[in-house]
C-alpha cells in the first residue's frame, strides 16, 4: 500500500506519518480477516454455504465481542 501511496501522491511525508498510516491499515486488514474467519469458521476454503450454521456462532461472537472493538479503534483513528 505504501508502494501505491507513493506513485499516486497519497503517502505521508514524515517517517512517523508513514508508520502511523502502517498502523491504520493493519488494523483494517485484521479487522477485515478476523471478519472473514467468522464467516468460514469450519475451513477457510470452504463455501460460506456449506458452513452457515457453524457460522452463526462465529458471527454472533464477532459481532458482539471483536467488531466493537475494531469499530472503536477506527473511531478513534478519526477523531484524531
Amino acid at each position: 500500500m505504501r508502494y501505491l501511496g507513493k506513485q499516486f501522491g497519497m503517502c505521508p511525508k514524515s517517517v512517523a506519518l508513514e508508520a502511523k498510516a502502517d498502523e491504520i491499515l493493519l488494523n483494517v486488514l485484521d479487522f477485515v480477516s478476523e471478519g472473514r474467519l467468522a464467516f468460514h469458521p469450519v475451513k477457510s476454503t470452504m463455501s460460506y454455504k456449506d458452513q452457515m450454521e457453524e457460522a452463526k456462532v462465529t458471527i454472533a461472537e464477532f459481532v458482539k465481542t471483536r467488531m466493537p472493538r475494531y469499530l472503536n479503534i477506527l473511531a478513534n483513528y478519526l477523531k484524531a
